[in-house]
């Protein structure tokens, strides 16, 4: 059942205990004044575990180069021109000759690594997760649409019946269109830089 209509339901109660609100949850379903909530098939919720697991990974790994860099940068070393390869070369060279920032370069490249590491294989769960799903295969096929989106998409909207007209999943998953209205004419536009 919906929660924030149990709120709104209970919003104006003035004795809020146990009881009162048993009473009240009672009545709503006995009034039938609820809406439904749709549990996520349990397929869905592991994907969507492992894409959340990607992004926090995602998210460490960004955290902890710029940590490197912020470190170097109190030090004095500047790094420029370099690319994602030659990165961490860089890095180690940046902090040959200073005992302690090269032994907090160390410790900082492991924990990258490990992560890294730890992305790889998220990586390659989610590659064989789309691969073995023909709903996937098809949307990977659409230019701009990658694995991760082929595998989100399906997984955020789980069961389709959920939405009334097809217009409506944009707006449902954030993405706003463009409105112009003007009397009787309604024309929706494509989706905002905002949304």
């Amino acid at each position: 059942m919906e929660a924030r209509h149990f709120g709104a339901a209970f919003a104006a109660m003035h004795l809020k205990t146990d009881r009162h609100a048993a009473r009240g949850i009672a009545n709503l379903v006995r009034l039938g004044w609820f809406k439904r909530v749709h549990g996520k098939l349990l397929d869905a919720q592991e994907t969507r575990a492992l894409l959340t697991a990607r992004t926090l990974l995602i998210e460490k790994v960004t955290a902890t180069e710029n940590s490197l860099w912020a470190v170097l940068r109190n030090f004095g070393p500047k790094m420029e021109g370099v690319t994602h390869k030659t990165w961490m070369a860089q890095v180690r060279i940046l902090a040959d000759g200073h005992l302690v920032l090269a032994g907090i370069v160390d410790a900082m490249l492991r924990v990258r690594a490990l992560l890294l590491d730890e992305l790889a294989g998220v990586d390659n769960q989610l590659a064989a997760l789309a691969k073995s799903d023909p709903a996937t295969r098809l949307l990977i096929t659409m230019p701009g649409v990658g694995a991760i989106v082929a595998l989100s998409f399906p997984r955020a909207v789980d069961d389709p019946d959920r939405v009334p007209r097809c217009r409506d999943v944009g707006p449902w998953l954030g993405l706003t269109p463009k409105r112009w209205q003007l009397e009787k004419t309604d024309i929706m536009g494509r989706i905002t830089k905002a949304g």
